[in-house]
């Protein structure tokens, strides 16, 4: 080799080695705090926006808490409002409901009883079902704790409900059943 190709390997051999010891050096160099600082942040952001996240399907799927409460209720329920507590109270709400209507059933059957005494055949307050009078029917329902059943429900429009559609003449003569 002549000495222009020794001098020649000598440069590329000093450049590696100052290549290796600044790869070296930098990798002995503890990590720069700002480094650290804005991979936590960045992490601890994408944790908030799954947090949120979630939240939000919670709201979705189970119903935002202010939504279907009044005032009242909400500063009861401050620090226990479950989902459990939510059922309860709107199934306590459903049965005094279903109370509040079998009452006015109730009093709706005495007020016909008391205006009509003689008219509904073996009819009255207590008889309940469907009773006969002149050739048609009056529907009173029975009083009771529990809610229709499904036949209750599905079965045909009473009479009462259709008064409107079946002519003035009709409508006169149902009303008093």
């Amino acid at each position: 080799l002549t000495e222009s190709h020794r001098k020649a390997i000598r440069v590329i051999q000093r450049m590696r080695y100052f290549v290796a010891k600044r790869n070296f050096q930098q990798a002995r160099k503890p990590y720069d705090v700002r480094d650290v600082i804005e991979q936590y942040s960045q992490g601890h952001l994408n944790l908030m926006v799954r947090i949120k996240e979630l939240q939000r399907r919670l709201d979705q799927s189970i119903g935002k808490i202010t939504l279907f409460q009044s005032g009242s209720d909400r500063d009861k329920d401050k620090g226990t409002n479950s989902i459990g507590v939510r059922l309860n109270r709107m199934e306590d709400k459903i049965s005094h409901m279903d109370q509040t209507l079998n009452r006015i059933a109730e009093s709706l059957t005495f007020l016909l009883a008391q205006r009509d005494p003689g008219d509904c055949e073996g009819g009255g307050v207590g008889g309940g079902g469907v009773t006969v009078r002149r050739g048609r029917t009056c529907n009173v329902l029975p009083s009771q704790d529990s809610l229709p059943s499904y036949d209750q429900l599905s079965s045909s429009p009473s009479p009462l409900s259709s008064n409107t559609k079946a002519g003035p003449h009709h409508a006169s003569r149902e009303e008093n059943c």
